[in-house]
């Protein structure tokens, strides 16, 4: 092959690679879309599937609910959170605030996370401050061991159910309340 011939097979070549490149680029965005799409519609089914249960659990446990929200988002000092379901209600203690948690998968590096951002609930919702909070964390699967671990750290926790969730703790569980 001529020098020129070679040049200019090279060039094709390397124009082919690039566009290549570019569709695989694309390719992969689109991807990364469903993927969100597929994960972020499974996320408000499992979500969607909960809410409605948290009034009917929680009057078992002496808590009348009285209001439940889906997808709290509130941004403060530049930093923002999200709460997967929010509830308010009644106890014979008094005014509770209650915040929900949902993963597919449950797992305790999840439980310590949820741990964490409860922490900072009032300086998001300082609307509530005056009322107690209770945490709860739920999952489609749970790893072995994270109910009690869930537990132990105070927190509710919801588990699937025939009648969509239930609270797996212990009868006589005492939640740790915020305050």
């Amino acid at each position: 092959m001529a020098k020129s011939d070679l040049t200019t097979e090279v060039e094709r070549l390397k124009k082919e690679f690039y566009q290549g490149m570019a569709e695989l680029r694309e390719s992969q965005k689109e991807t990364g879309k469903r993927v969100r799409d597929l994960t972020d519609g499974w996320g408000k089914f499992v979500e969607g599937t909960v809410a409605p249960c948290i009034p009917k659990l929680f009057k078992k446990v002496g808590i009348n609910v009285d209001f439940t929200a889906q997808n709290v988002e509130k941004t403060k000092d530049g930093e923002e959170t999200e709460i997967d379901v929010l509830c308010t209600g009644k106890s014979k203690e008094g005014d509770i605030v209650i915040a929900v948690e949902v993963k597919t998968t449950l797992d305790e590096s999840k439980v310590n996370d949820w741990m964490k951002r409860l922490k900072d609930f009032y300086k998001f919702f300082d609307e509530y401050k005056n009322y107690s909070l209770i945490g709860v964390i739920g999952g489609m699967k749970l790893s072995k061991g994270v109910v009690r671990f869930a537990e132990g750290k105070g927190l509710y926790v919801l588990t699937p159910s025939g009648d969509a969730v239930k609270l797996a703790n212990k009868p006589k569980f005492k939640p740790r309340i915020w305050q």
